[in-house]
């Protein structure tokens, strides 16, 4: 009774794309970082995950909490552009590593589905799936003599295909295994060789399209000139989706409208979301530059003007008090008509 259908519907569609970006944003973090301590993180758990959806402050103690410094799009303020560019690009260089991460669990899968059936050295979880914890566990030196036993006779049979009959040796195989690298490692490397490419390029396009690149609903922008950098934007009707869910609260168990002041819409969209909007994130350089500063103070300015564009912000006194969002779709808590004609809840 709140918000028209076809409003809702695309609220949705934005939301959904959104969390699905983030959630792929953090796996590129995450899985590397499991695979290079090669073991699991007991706080990844559904029992244990201290991410708690209920609080505006929902990623406090998550250990792998993105961070996206954001552009609002001042044409007067490139430092903050360049800002977010190298936020972006942080995050997209980690492609390369979650593959390699990605193709070490998944061929670490395989040889534990041949460890636990076919020569019963490994038990079987009580669920019958590895986790990636499980998975990860399995390169360490413990496992050396089944691991090179495995993959010695995978390594093997990789070489033979990619022969083809040819009595010479690919060159990026030769290359591979020429640095000395032990049977697993080597099986790895001539993974990412042959398809290490064709794999970023994939998850690349399907981050640019989850992140609905370009368009207000999003959170990416790249110029259309080939190899332009991309920089992490803030969409305005993402942010009118965002604003929606900022301004709800519950009463009683139901769901009510409030008005939020700016710096706690801020801290929202920080501690929800990781999107840095009036500061640099706290796991960056310990000193912000002057330029830095600047920068941020105008991409403040600019956010503000944003906010009053799509009609949730009226600062109608200098007063900072008095400076907050309202929201569009309102729910109040009494059972009344209001002065507007609207429904009340």
């Amino acid at each position: 009774p709140y918000i028209p259908r076809s409003v809702l519907v695309d609220y949705l569609k934005t939301l959904m794309a959104f969390h699905l970006a983030l959630y792929h944003l953090k796996l590129l973090q995450m899985l590397p970082k499991l695979v290079k301590q090669r073991s699991g993180n007991d706080l990844c758990s559904t029992t244990e995950c201290p991410i708690d959806p209920g609080l505006d402050n929902a990623l406090e103690g998550c250990p792998y909490r993105v961070a996206l410094v954001i552009d609002m799009g001042d044409v007067n303020n490139p430092h903050m552009a360049e800002l977010a560019r190298k936020s972006t690009d942080r995050l997209y260089r980690q492609i390369p590593a979650f593959v390699q991460a990605n193709f070490v669990v998944k061929k670490l899968d395989e040889m534990a589905d041949y460890l636990s059936k076919k020569t019963g050295k490994l038990a079987t979880p009580a669920n019958g799936v590895f986790s990636v914890g499980d998975l990860v566990s399995l390169s360490k030196s413990e496992r050396d003599t089944d691991r090179q036993a495995y993959f010695k006779f995978r390594l093997a049979s990789l070489i033979e295909e990619s022969t083809a009959g040819n009595e010479d040796l690919d060159p990026e195989i030769r290359d591979v295994m020429a640095m000395g690298l032990g049977e697993f490692e080597s099986f790895i490397e001539i993974l990412m060789a042959y398809r290490g490419k064709y794999h970023r390029q994939y998850i690349t396009e399907c981050l640019d399209s989850l992140l609905l690149k370009n368009k207000e609903t999003g959170l990416l922008a790249q110029p259309r000139t080939k190899g332009s950098p991309r920089r992490f934007v803030l969409g305005s009707k993402l942010l009118e989706v965002l604003l929606q869910v900022a301004v709800l609260t519950q009463d009683g168990g139901r769901f009510v409208t409030r008005e939020v002041r700016i710096e706690e819409l801020l801290a929202f969209l920080r501690n929800r979301y990781g999107l840095y909007i009036d500061r640099l994130p706290e796991t960056g350089p310990a000193n912000s530059s002057i330029l830095d500063r600047r920068a941020l103070r105008m991409n403040l300015e600019a956010f503000k003007r944003r906010l009053r564009e799509i009609g949730f912000y009226e600062d109608l006194s200098d007063a900072y008090v008095t400076q907050k969002i309202s929201p569009r779709y309102a729910i109040y808590r009494n059972k009344e008509a209001n002065k507007d004609g609207g429904l009340y809840e």
